[in-house]
């Protein structure tokens, strides 16, 4: 981290490059108050984060901080105090700290362009999601979308309805094994640390 504007108290963040993926349970709580969020991405970051996300083995809660822990990507945090009234219609005022984050906008492209991406997929293929279960999300993915079309293209409500119900009666509701959750276990493995560690590349 760098004390990157010292007058509006705003902090340079980035990873050391080839940062293992293994943090403290205290620092993922960190992240994500001071971490950055999907909706600062510039296009190019958004469909590398898109690849990225839709590969890796993590929770989804974690997938941005594996992102931009596995890529060095950077990101500014500051903050300024303001006035905000403690109680709704009263004279007492709370002085709060109020927080922005945003992309830095000298962050280098290429670093996060496909081919890197796909580099990093052929090196680390613990890191990812089964083979099998991609092909199944793949598979769902197609057929939520002809779904989609196919009620889209309902003329009434009843009609639409009538499709709906044939689409859930077809459907294995019951015996679908996809339990949605990922393998990644939040164990807290480290007697050093009370927070315990999460290891996302084990």
């Amino acid at each position: 981290m760098l004390y990157y504007q010292p007058f509006d108290h705003s902090w340079f963040i980035w990873f050391k490059k080839d940062f293992p993926l293994k943090f403290p349970l205290w620092f993922v709580k960190w992240f994500h108050e001071w971490g950055p969020e999907g909706n600062i991405y510039p296009d190019f970051a958004a469909i590398a984060f898109e690849s990225f996300s839709s590969r890796i083995n993590v929770p989804d809660h974690l997938k941005v901080l594996a992102f931009h822990a596995t890529f060095g990507i950077s990101w500014i945090t500051s903050w300024t105090f303001k006035k905000e009234l403690s109680i709704p219609n009263s004279n007492t005022f709370w002085i709060v700290r109020s927080i922005r984050i945003k992309w830095w906008n000298k962050f280098n492209p290429d670093l996060i362009k496909a081919q890197v991406l796909q580099d990093w997929f052929n090196k680390n293929p613990k890191c990812l999601v089964p083979k099998e279960v991609a092909e199944k999300e793949e598979e769902f993915l197609a057929e939520k979308s002809k779904f989609l079309a196919d009620l889209s293209s309902s003329t009434n409500k009843k009609e639409f309805l009538k499709k709906l119900q044939v689409a859930i009666s077809e459907s294995d509701i019951n015996n679908d094994e996809d339990s949605g959750d990922s393998s990644q276990s939040l164990t807290r493995d480290n007697g050093d640390d009370c927070y315990g560690i999460i290891d996302l590349q084990d």
